[in-house]
Order: structure tokens, then C-alpha cells, then sequence
């Protein structure tokens, strides 16, 4: 599906699949499509879907959270630069501190031994676009925000606010 209609019908679906198989509340939002067709470069598509995945995922096995929240907006501050940044929310129990700090940083640590595995594939899968990863997690529940920078050869409109 990614392939074939691209990263918002890719998200759609996957949303609706995880409310479907794990019970959890989940919503997207698209902020700045104004054309919910448009496509980006397939590596940038690819790494944003997979880290929500993951993300999404996370949230499920991990936050004991009931919902999740899923934003994917296209920023444009100028005509030569655009970004678009994801992301996903939760009001679980938050993530352990020394993960959190261990992925941002990039450090290796004992705790990613068995847990943060799947964050630091998101930051190496960033990292290779030029992008960044903030993950930010308290006993309220966490956030994993990831920003890419598009090539400006990419027109990009903003739009209204679409939600699912």
C-alpha cells in the first residue's frame, strides 16, 4: 500500500488496523496536505511509515495507554525549505529515563540490550535522511517527534487540517 498510494492512505490504513487488532484508540491527523496524494521520496515515505509503525507498536506493548495520537504535518516556513515531522503520542507511563537518553544521544547502553531497540532503528533511519529524533517521556505519557528535511525541489502547499 505505501508503494502504491503512499504515505497518508499507508498511515490511514495502518491506523485503522491497529484500533481493529489491539483495541488501543488511535487517530491520525495531517496538518499542511492540502492534497492528500502527494507523495514524497520513497525513502522518506518508508522511514516515516516504519517508525510509526514501531512507534505504534511501542505504545501498545508498552504505555499501558488506552489511545494514541498520530500527526503528520508538512512545514513550510519558506519557498526553499519545507519539513515534514511525525508524531506519535500516548498517556501512558512513559518511557524509562535511561532509554530515552541512551537513544537520543546515540550512546550504547546495557538497557538497550533488550529494551529501545526499535528507537534506535528510528534514529538510525533518520540519522541516513538528515533528520531528528525528540522523544519525550514522563509519567504522563510520551511523545516520539521526528523532523525530515525535503529537498526543495519538492513543491509543498500548505492545506487545511484533516483528521481520521
Amino acid at each position: 500500500m505505501l508503494d502504491d498510494l503512499g504515505l497518508v492512505a499507508a498511515l490511514r490504513q495502518y491506523v485503522r488496523s491497529t484500533e481493529e487488532r489491539s483495541g488501543l484508540s488511535a487517530q491520525l491527523t495531517l496538518v499542511g496536505w492540502d492534497d492528500a496524494d502527494r507523495r514524497l521520496p520513497p525513502e522518506v515515505e518508508t522511514a516515516l511509515f516504519r517508525i510509526a509503525q514501531e512507534a505504534l507498536a511501542n505504545v501498545h506493548r508498552h504505555s499501558a495507554s488506552a489511545a494514541a495520537r498520530v500527526t503528520l504535518t508538512l512545514d513550510t516556513p519558506s519557498e526553499a525549505s519545507s519539513t515534514v515531522v511525525l508524531s506519535i503520542e500516548d498517556d501512558g507511563r512513559g518511557m524509562p529515563l535511561g532509554i530515552v537518553e541512551a537513544v537520543v544521544s546515540g550512546k550504547r547502553s546495557r538497557n538497550l540490550q533488550n529494551l529501545g531497540i526499535g528507537l534506535m532503528g528510528m534514529r538510525e533511519r533518520l540519522h541516513q535522511l538528515g533528520g531528528e529524533l525528540k522523544i519525550h517521556s514522563s509519567a504522563q505519557g510520551a511523545t516520539v517527534h521526528v523532523a525530515v528535511p525535503l529537498p526543495a525541489s519538492i513543491p509543498i502547499v500548505s492545506g487545511p487540517i484533516l483528521s481520521t
